[in-house]
């Protein structure tokens, strides 16, 4: 259950205490007018933009759920565009690939961290089978990843997949600097 005053989800356990369990923010949807307005400007909060992305991708109901854990980054522009085109990526192909096998819940986890020394973290997380143990035949266009390869390098980033009971996807970026934030607000 969600407390939507305090964004706490409450677990009940089996003597029927309820446990906070985890934080996550609520989303509220925005136009796409919106976005692009907060992409325009000349610094972007992503945990401003990503949200409304995230939410937009896939149909999120009961059996597939999105949670957001997001903190506070801001980049330029031209950045902020850079890493949402390859969260984009990265949820849908989550959302689409990452499907459990069995009929369980599936869940796309999106986290944003702030890591110190001018570095930020997206990770993209799904409860689905994994990645295979062998590279698939070639079938069809990799252009996604290639996209993810080629923005994550123009950021001055880096990226990887990882299995960990589902696909982990895994960006490391560099972010405004304090002064620039500071001058952005």
């Amino acid at each position: 259950m969600l407390d939507s005053d305090s964004g706490v989800i409450m677990v009940a356990t089996a003597g029927g205490a309820a446990l906070p369990c985890r934080v996550q923010r609520t989303v509220t949807p925005r136009p796409r007018t919106e976005i692009a307005a907060l992409l325009t400007q000349p610094f972007v909060r992503l945990d401003h933009v990503l949200p409304v992305l995230c939410a937009g991708l896939a149909e999120w109901g009961p059996r597939h759920a999105l949670d957001l854990d997001l903190d506070p980054v801001l980049l330029p522009s031209d950045d902020a565009v850079k890493v949402a085109a390859i969260a984009t990526e990265a949820v849908l192909n989550a959302a689409i690939h990452g499907r459990p096998r069995e009929s369980k819940h599936h869940t796309v986890e999106v986290n944003l961290t702030l890591m110190g020394r001018g570095l930020a973290r997206l990770e993209v997380k799904d409860n689905g089978p994994g990645l295979p143990r062998t590279p698939p035949r070639p079938r069809r266009s990799r252009s996604g990843i290639a996209l993810i390869r080629t923005l994550s390098a123009r950021l001055g980033g880096s990226c990887w997949l990882e299995n960990d009971g589902g696909v982990r996807f895994v960006l490391t970026f560099p972010v405004a600097t304090a002064e620039a934030g500071r001058a952005a607000q």
